[in-house]
């Protein structure tokens, strides 16, 4: 039985292909990683924590530095850091907030109208409260009654005072709302709806997902990888303006520390000389199976990731490949990954395609990556968790006896080691 867990997908069967090219990060997305570093000193768990507790349908279409952002957003109000108030109005949302006055009525008694088929006041990080029936959405009804002015329960329920505005009661027929409904066509149903759900029938548009950041960033934000579809990049800006404003980071502070992150993309992958040696060296070999943590030590590395909690660092176990098993990691439930031995982790890796059908498609997956195996090689899946990191030591390719380290270090690659693929003299393909 599943969790309602909705970064539980191990399993689910996504029919999306896996793009297996490695895709650079895109400025945003190091923003994302530099204002969270920057704003939140909490454990890791709790980041976690809140991307589970994303609205599902967000969690699914969100990228993943989208979701980092959206977790941050949720943490940092909780923490009274940030209010749901500036957020929307670095959204764009002043006149729905800072109305100083009731309006008269747009609709009056007879008027028809359609309710909305989702509400414009947007808020990703946080499911709203809304006192609008959901099988209401899109139908259309006639105002029966004007009701009177009343604040937004929407705005009011996110701690944000607001001016009041109409609220109507609109009838509604049985027969528009149910097409299979089977009594008269003279029956009813009336309920009460806020003017802000309200169209003129006709009028009727789809409203964005969140409407331009009053401050519009340098940066073009709707440039995005091919193989993911950023939906909540102008929530991010606002997050980002936001912060800004509340001095909780500087533009040249973040330019400062992306530039320093930037030497990320030259860590040594350490993994590969760890392979290398272990191919070379049985004594080590046996050291790098039976204890990683000493293996690595010879390399000067003192643990394969970053800390998840106060107290410990994740462990690693190393999984050898040979003609009878081949090993594949993934984590499901977000993307742990051996960063100090592995570098960056690709996009592939952290997306709901390859974490979904990696545990269920094992098989199919390698093939897209390139690698078919032979009926008699079992495939043993390793799913990670955040105290764990995985290494497979991948066999060493016949023909390479006479090869020197460096040669033998050549023919070794990251996706090696997470298991996609296997390492390949040049031309023997």
């Amino acid at each position: 039985m599943k969790t309602p867990n909705p970064a539980d997908v191990g399993g689910d069967g996504t029919p999306d292909a896996i793009n297996a090219e490695a895709e650079p990060h895109h400025l945003w997305e190091k923003e994302i990683r530099i204002m969270t570093e920057t704003v939140y000193k909490g454990p890791w768990d709790r980041m976690r924590k809140e991307m589970e507790s994303l609205d599902d349908a967000v969690y699914r279409t969100a990228t993943y530095y989208e979701r980092w952002a959206l977790a941050l957003i949720r943490i940092l109000i909780s923490d009274n850091v940030i209010e749901h108030k500036e957020l929307l109005l670095a959204l764009g949302y002043d006149s729905d907030i800072e109305k100083k006055t009731s309006s008269e009525p747009a609709f009056k008694p007879g008027d028809k109208v359609t309710v909305n088929s989702q509400f414009h006041l947007n808020t990703p990080w946080d499911r709203p409260h809304i006192r609008t029936p959901g099988y209401l959405f899109g139908k259309q009804g006639t105002i029966e009654r004007i009701c009177g002015d009343f604040p937004s329960p929407t705005l009011q329920a996110l701690g944000i005072s607001n001016t009041p505005s109409p609220l109507y009661r609109v009838t509604f027929h049985q027969k528009d709302i149910w097409p299979e409904y089977e009594g008269s066509s003279t029956d009813t149903i009336e309920a009460e709806i806020y003017e802000s759900w309200l169209q003129v029938p006709g009028n009727e548009s789809e409203p964005e997902q969140v409407p331009e950041p009053v401050k519009k960033s340098p940066h073009d934000y709707l440039k995005h990888s091919e193989n993911e579809n950023p939906r909540y990049l102008r929530v991010v800006e606002a997050l980002k303006v936001t912060l800004l404003n509340k001095g909780l980071i500087t533009s040249d502070g973040l330019r400062s520390d992306i530039e320093k992150s930037e030497n990320i993309d030259e860590i040594p992958v350490h993994g590969i000389d760890m392979v290398a040696k272990a191919w070379t060296d049985p004594a080590y070999e046996e050291l790098l199976l039976k204890s990683p943590k000493d293996a690595m030590a010879q390399f000067g590395i003192h643990s394969s990731g970053s800390t998840t909690s106060e107290h410990k660092a994740p462990l690693l176990i190393v999984v050898k490949n040979t003609d009878e098993v081949h090993n594949v990691v993934v984590c499901t439930l977000c993307s742990c990954y051996p960063t100090v031995l592995l570098g960056k982790p690709p996009s592939w890796y952290k997306s709901i395609s390859y974490r979904s059908r990696v545990v269920r498609q094992p098989r199919q997956v390698l093939e897209e990556f390139g690698l078919r195996l032979p009926s008699t090689t079992s495939v043993k899946v390793h799913d990670s968790t955040a105290d764990m990191r995985y290494l497979v030591l991948p066999m060493r390719p016949a023909g390479t006896e006479g090869y020197t380290l460096d040669q033998l270090k050549a023919l070794i690659t990251r996706d090696c080691l997470v298991g996609v693929t296997v390492p390949v003299i040049k031309g023997s393909q």
